[in-house]
């Protein structure tokens, strides 16, 4: 039944990545590095922007395993690991020297990791013909 469909996850996974970076990017913005001048509405666009990312992901991840992947696709999973990692590198930058239970931009961390496993799925389902 998916299988009919893998134009409209890829499409659907798309757009909910691109809502859930826009949205996380508003919470790195009202929260700053330090995190003490956060508001509620900064703590649910970032809520709501790491289940976006978080499911967008998973879409993928469905849409490929229907067929065999593409360099572009292995390609595309390992730079978006790799901003999502920067991105981390670049929240923290400025807290590097304090020390601190629990912030934010550990999640963009988390997410790097997904998407980096993601690419080795990607690169071992990769089509050799293509």
């Amino acid at each position: 039944m998916l299988g009919a469909h893998r134009g409209n996850l890829s499409l659907v996974s798309t757009v909910l990545f691109i809502i859930g970076v826009l949205l996380c990017g508003y919470a790195a913005y009202d929260f700053g590095p330090r995190i003490d001048n956060g508001s509620a509405v900064g703590w649910w666009s970032f809520g709501l922007g790491v289940l976006f990312s978080v499911v967008a992901a998973c879409l993928y991840i469905i849409g490929i395993s229907l067929r065999a992947t593409t360099f572009r696709e292995v390609g595309s999973a390992a730079l978006i690991s790799i901003l999502l990692f920067i991105g981390y590198l670049l929240w923290l930058s400025p807290v590097s020297e304090e020390s601190f239970i629990f912030h934010p931009a550990i999640a963009p961390a988390v997410l790097s990791v997904f998407w980096l496993g993601i690419a080795f799925y990607c690169a071992f389902r990769r089509n050799r013909n293509m």
